[in-house]
């Protein structure tokens, strides 16, 4: 009879899936008030629990008549025993485990009619493994087909089903705590239960603690052994009318099962105050299965809080509060309401108004921080409405018509130059500016790039870059940058606004490394006393590199065992390379000076 109510039901569901598919389950314009919900419980677990049950529950059925899922999970981590359907059904549930050791579960269940009752699908009970790890490990629900119970077994969409995967929670392992709860009762009231809990014993073998309070306060009538135990754990509560209890435990075996293990009944006393009455613990000795003394204890204190009643204005509903105080764009306003209860009114805030700063007219910006032609203005204005300040930029300043930008570069040959507009507007006196703004004095920034010999190089510039592990200098260069505005002297400047883009020939003569190495190059440039690895872009025999800092420069090189046989690089003709906007600057420069070619200079004008 099993066998026929499974072939029916997995010839409904077969036919509700194909309906699906033809219809196009994205298609389907028919659509519940709330979309059908399948979600999968999260419970927490320690490793080697067994019998961890995990239910798979189904919300907002709406005329559910055909459902058919799967669950899976790491059967590494987890192990399931069993799966029953749960009370959520609608004809005779099947629950297919026969892949349940390999970490899946079907179900399926169809009738004719529908049903809106919501439940627990499925139960699953599982162990969990040694493999197990920290945190989640998830069970997973995937909804194959499901269906309305209608003539049509219209099928419910794929974007009317969501489903909420779940699992196993482990916790993070922690120290051994001892704590005591804390409670709420009032004056005069009997039998308030406190526990004395253990979490995290880990390996725990032995255990002995005191629990102490003030007698004036409370009396303690009762203490009895929890659900916590090593062996047979000794409640001492012959000084207990003196405010004392002492406990004892010990097993030649570690534990690592957390649980209550003291639970005292305290009556309340007149003499208790408002407030907390404290509850104490402390921790007399402590050791592990190998019998070592256990070090790391975190102690947590409770308390009894007296108090008296306090209405939790749990039935003043929000629709209650009617505001008294209107908000405006500085302030918060106030609305109030009367708890049905207690008739306490109840004040709470209301969101100041928000303000779109929309009354500030362009007039009212003042500038506080004016541009200049490296830089970006600031101007700011104070809202009317709100009174909060507003800042807007103000464009950096233009070289007037009259005002030329004249570059020029020189040096060794063979090195291509790219110096962008402005390169060194970040270098000029408040004079200089104000003659290139009114006066349309010309500029002129010069790039020289040229290698100099081992003997001309400061030492201690030298000394840096020597010491930089595993490379070989092949050549020292310099670079210099100077700028000069037409009327003003000529200066040096080591670092500019944006970078000078480089490409230079690689020289055949240290272009390939010996037989069975791969030649790496790289450059380093010392500036402010610091050395720095580069690293220049290399499109087959050239490098390209790009640096807004100046100085002294060499370029090294270092040769590696190819590990793989190296395939020649080809620079591609058709595209062309472009500089890297990294600081990988000295490394065609080097190569420039290698190559010991006569120094050219290249002289463009550019028009601001």
């Amino acid at each position: 009879m099993k066998k026929i109510k499974a072939s029916v039901l997995a010839v409904v569901l077969t036919v509700l899936a194909v309906v699906g598919g033809v219809l196009g389950l994205n298609n389907v314009t028919v659509k519940a008030a709330d979309p059908l919900k399948l979600s999968v419980d999260t419970v927490d677990a320690t490793k080697g629990q067994k019998s961890v049950q995990v239910a798979v529950n189904l919300e907002n059925p709406g005329n559910l008549g055909g459902l058919q899922l799967e669950v899976t999970w790491d059967k590494e981590a987890l192990k399931a025993t069993e799966a029953v359907a749960g009370d959520f059904f609608l004809a005779d549930p099947v629950v297919n485990t026969e892949r349940i050791a390999e970490g899946f579960i079907g179900y399926a269940d169809a009738r004719s009619s529908g049903k809106d009752t919501s439940g627990k699908v499925m139960i699953i009970t599982f162990d969990v493994l040694d493999a197990a790890k920290v945190g989640l490990n998830s069970v997973n629900v995937n909804v194959l087909s499901a269906a309305l119970g209608d003539k049509d077994a219209t099928p419910i969409p794929a974007s009317n089903i969501v489903t909420t995967n779940g699992g196993i929670t482990l916790p993070e392992p922690g120290p051994l705590k001892v704590s005591v709860d804390t409670v709420d009762a009032t004056q005069g009231q009997k039998g308030v239960e406190v526990a004395v809990n253990v979490e995290n014993p880990g390996n725990l073998a032995g255990l002995q603690f005191e629990v102490t309070w003030d007698k004036e306060a409370l009396k303690a009538t009762e203490a009895v052994a929890g659900d916590f135990k090593l062996a047979a754990p000794e409640v001492n509560t012959e000084k207990i009318a003196e405010g004392f209890i002492g406990y004892a435990d010990a097993h030649e075996n570690g534990v690592d099962v957390s649980g209550k293990a003291v639970i005292i009944k305290f009556d309340v006393l007149n003499a208790a105050k408002l407030g907390a009455n404290p509850v104490n613990v402390k921790v007399t000795s402590a050791a592990d299965g190998d019998a070592q003394a256990i070090t790391k204890i975190e102690e947590v204190q409770g308390a009894v809080n007296v108090a008296e009643f306090v209405c939790d204005h749990k039935n003043v509903k929000d629709s209650d509060y009617k505001v008294v105080k209107e908000p405006t764009y500085t302030e918060e306003g106030i609305a109030e309401a009367v708890c049905p209860d207690c008739g306490k009114t109840l004040t709470r805030p209301v969101d100041k108004l928000v303000c779109e700063h929309k009354n500030i007219k362009d007039s009212d910006y003042v500038v506080v921080k004016k541009p200049t032609l490296s830089e970006e203005g600031l101007e700011e204005a104070t809202c009317p409405d709100c009174g909060q300040k507003v800042t807007r930029p103000i464009d950096k300043l233009e070289r007037p018509s009259d005002s030329n930008e004249n570059i020029v570069v020189d040096g060794d040959a063979g090195v291509k130059v790219d110096v962008p507009s402005g390169v060194a507007d970040n270098n000029l006196t408040k004079e200089e500016q104000e003659a290139i703004l009114n006066n349309g004095a010309d500029t002129t920034v010069k790039v020289d790039v040229n290698k100099v010999d081992e003997s001309n190089v400061p030492k201690a510039d030298k000394d840096a870059i020597q010491a930089v592990p595993d490379v070989k200098v092949a050549a020292f260069i310099d670079i210099k940058v100077t700028l000069q505005v037409e009327g003003f002297d000529v200066k040096t400047i080591t670092q500019t606004a944006s970078k000078i883009a480089f490409t230079v020939q690689i020289p055949a003569d240290i272009l390939n490394a010996p037989e069975g190495y791969v030649r790496e190059f790289n450059i380093v440039r010392v500036h402010n006393g610091v050395a720095e690895m580069l690293n220049p872009t290399r499109n087959g025999d050239q490098l390209s590199f790009a640096s807004d800092k100046f100085s002294t420069y060499a370029i090294v090189y270092s040769d590696k065992v190819a590990t793989t046989p190296e395939e020649p690089t080809t620079p591609d003709d058709n595209k062309p390379s472009a500089p890297q906007t990294g600081d990988t600057l000295p490394i065609a420069l080097f190569v420039l000076m290698l190559a010991g070619i006569v120094g050219i200079a290249v002289t463009s004008k550019k028009r601001a």
